[in-house]
């Protein structure tokens, strides 16, 4: 889903590939 912004260290990953309710949190910041 977010292939570009995936590559960014502070991208939250899990088992999934991407914690995405973690990523929500910090672009909602």
């Amino acid at each position: 889903m977010f292939c570009g912004l995936s590559a960014f260290p502070l991208t939250p990953m899990n088992e999934r590939g991407l914690d995405e309710a973690a990523f929500v949190r910090l672009i909602g910041r």
